[in-house]
């Protein structure tokens, strides 16, 4: 069976979404039904038109798939060799439009999931100002991975960015389990990871998605 959907975007256009319990046979297939949310549409009709879809909102940040328009600040965007490994080893590719925009294009549609572009909000912007990526790698159980600009660091932003994204993973994509792998000598990552995990649990995250530390 296929429905069709018409998913209203924030900016008053409307896209017809698809969604078939048949394989190939929509532009969204699910095996059960009761998957099939407002925010799964609202991805669907994004990435259809060629637009990021909304990943996660707090009360300071805004998350959001990667879009063309990112590729300025992507190449501005520095970081150490041990950082970068935080990210997965091929992030530094975002950089390069041919495979920022393959990413963009593959991602997203086979997995659901990847890093994602961060933003500091405002009232007035979603998008005020650029502070880094934060997302999932495709491991056994999915990665948490997490990266911002130097100047926006020790403000929270990593800790608040990171429980969204768990939110997220939880809610919409079903993540039952999830990893951040730290260094053993990088005591740093490791307060902070720690401090994710205790701040999850604490909000009751744990029976959704269980988070673990690997050393």
């Amino acid at each position: 069976m296929t429905k069709t959907y018409e998913v209203p975007l924030e900016d008053g256009a409307r896209v017809n979404v698809s969604v078939s319990d048949e394989p190939w046979r929509g532009d969204v297939n699910v095996t059960d039904w009761e998957a099939v949310t407002e925010r799964l549409l609202l991805r669907a009709a994004c990435r259809k038109c060629g637009r990021p879809a909304p990943i996660a909102e707090t009360e300071r940040l805004f998350l959001r798939e990667l879009s063309m328009k990112d590729l300025p600040a992507l190449r501005q965007f520095e970081l150490s060799e041990r950082e970068s490994r935080f990210l997965g080893g091929d992030w530094e590719g975002l950089k390069e439009a041919a495979f920022l925009r393959r990413y963009i294009e593959t991602q997203y549609a086979f997995f659901d999931y990847g890093l994602w572009a961060l933003f500091r909000r405002t009232r007035e912007a979603r998008e005020a100002q650029f502070l880094g990526l934060v997302g999932f790698s495709p491991e056994e159980p999915p990665e948490l991975g997490y990266a911002l600009l130097r100047e926006s660091r020790r403000q929270g932003y990593a800790t608040e960015a990171a429980l969204a994204a768990l939110r997220y993973a939880a809610e919409e994509l079903g993540f039952r389990e999830a990893q951040i792998r730290v260094a053993p000598e990088n005591r740093a990552g490791l307060a902070a990871a720690e401090k994710i995990k205790e701040q999850w649990n604490r909000a009751g995250g744990a029976p959704q998605c269980r988070l673990f530390i690997q050393r």
